[in-house]
């Protein structure tokens, strides 16, 4: 009963920032040169939702940006008693994975599918953390454009007449012996 009420009961998450100004520029929110514009983010679903076949597709989990006003009266009290069920869940060290991030390093992650926090730092240490969204598309384009500059290095022959504008099945197959 908990599952499904966490996979069918929409659950509004929204945050309000000045990460951008009046064009839609990204700007720091430490820059007081530039004049800030509110902007808010605003999405409404289900905490785990799933695809038409019932799998897991996306994961959103954000104290600080869930809100429960919108909950029908009726499912309430149940909701929010799996809510917390899965928050525990969540915060149960069967399920959490500690991992050192040396300086200089890099995770990439599909936000997604993967819930991650934060560990606290100790006193005296500063976390510098930059962020970037990209959309499948262009990891996969950007991707194939790096197999395709790969394979040319390394079989200047196979140039560009041979390796653009073919399906990402027939580029897999023509760069795989020659970059692996």
């Amino acid at each position: 009963e908990a599952y499904k009420l966490l996979t069918t009961v929409e659950m509004t998450h929204s945050s309000r920032n000045t990460l951008y100004t009046r064009e839609g520029a990204p700007r720091s929110v430490y820059d007081q040169s530039t004049a800030p514009a509110p902007f808010e983010l605003v999405h409404t679903h289900p905490i785990i939702q799933l695809d038409a076949d019932g799998h897991v597709e996306k994961v959103v989990q954000s104290e600080t940006k869930r809100g429960v006003c919108a909950l029908p009266y009726d499912v309430y009290e149940p909701f929010m008693e799996a809510y917390e069920l899965w928050t525990q869940l969540c915060e149960d060290e069967r399920f959490i994975k500690h991992f050192d991030w040396p300086e200089g390093t890099c995770v990439v992650t599909n936000n997604y599918r993967t819930l991650h926090g934060r560990a606290s730092v100790p006193p005296g240490m500063n976390r510098t953390m930059a962020f970037g969204y990209l959309n499948k598309i262009l990891v996969e384009n950007r991707y194939r454009l790096l197999r395709q500059i790969q394979t040319e290095r390394a079989e200047p022959s196979m140039d560009h007449r041979w390796l653009t504008r073919v399906p990402n099945q027939v580029l897999e197959k023509l760069t795989s012996s020659v970059v692996e």
